[in-house]
Parts: structure tokens; C-alpha cells; sequence
């Protein structure tokens, strides 16, 4: 799995802690990164529900499986090509 997949999408620290009762690696609040890509990328897909069923229907099986498994792979590549070095150009 990508390492950056679980990080947090918007980091906060909790309004209740102080800055010194934070430890180093605060649990997780909200979404991850992974979590977040993958709902956007779903949002895009719904509007092309049509289409999505058609496909779905030619591969034999659900539309909504295939949404969500359309979606997490996006997101998995997104998470990627965010990871690969930056080059110069």
C-alpha cells in the first residue's frame, strides 16, 4: 500500500489539546488521503451513471461495484504519481 494513502486529508490537531499533549503521530481524524481522493473521484463518476451501467452491465457486474472499484483505483493512482520524485524540468 502507498504510505501516503493513510495519512490524514486535513490534519488538525483536536480543539480540546494542548500543543504539548499531542504526541508525534495524533490518531486519525476524518478521512485519509486514499479516503478522500477516492469519494471525490466517485462524485465524478455518479454523474455519468449511464454510462457506468452500460460498462458495468458488458463486464457482468454491478454498477455500484464497479463505481466503487473504478473510484479506489483513481485514487491509488493519484497517490502514485504523487509519490514518484519530483524532476526538474
Amino acid at each position: 500500500m502507498i504510505e501516503n494513502a493513510n495519512q490524514q486529508a486535513f490534519p488538525l490537531q483536536p480543539i480540546w489539546a494542548r500543543a504539548e499533549d499531542v504526541p508525534a503521530a495524533p490518531g486519525q481524524y476524518g478521512l485519509t488521503k486514499r479516503e478522500d481522493f477516492a469519494a471525490r473521484a466517485m462524485q465524478g463518476l455518479i454523474g455519468q451513471v449511464e454510462s457506468l451501467g452500460a460498462l458495468a452491465r458488458d463486464a457482468g457486474c454491478d454498477a455500484e461495484e464497479l463505481l466503487a472499484a473504478v473510484s479506489m483505483k483513481a485514487a491509488d493512482a493519484l497517490l502514485a504519481e504523487l509519490d514518484k520524485p519530483k524532476t526538474k524540468k
